[in-house]
């Protein structure tokens, strides 16, 4: 399983995510209709954070070392009302397609 998050504007198109826990690796398919950006979300009993977390989309591929922030948390948990439901981080799909730019 895994969390995605994006403005109510973004409307259009289909993001295909996956995570693969052997190897702690997300990959990341938005088709050409998605309209804006979006984001990974982390969750602690969703992906590993204890190591680097690889994104693959497309021919790109990144890793990144989640460092949990309590500040993302406490605002994941007001925002949701459900400790359960709570993020400890994100990353925009914008940065990790930049990184190749």
């Amino acid at each position: 399983m895994l969390w995605l998050e994006a403005a109510p504007d973004v409307n259009r198109g289909v993001v295909t995510a996956s995570y693969h826990a052997e190897t702690n690796t997300i990959t990341v398919e938005p088709d050409a209709d998605v309209n804006g950006d979006f984001a990974i979300l982390f969750h602690p009993a969703l992906v590993d954070l204890t190591r680097p977390v690889t994104v693959k989309t497309g021919n790109i591929t990144r890793t990144v070392q989640v460092n949990p922030s309590r500040e993302f948390l406490e605002a994941s948990i007001r925002e949701t009302g459900d400790p359960k439901l709570a993020c400890v981080g994100k990353i925009l799909y914008s940065q990790i397609i930049q990184s190749e730019n």
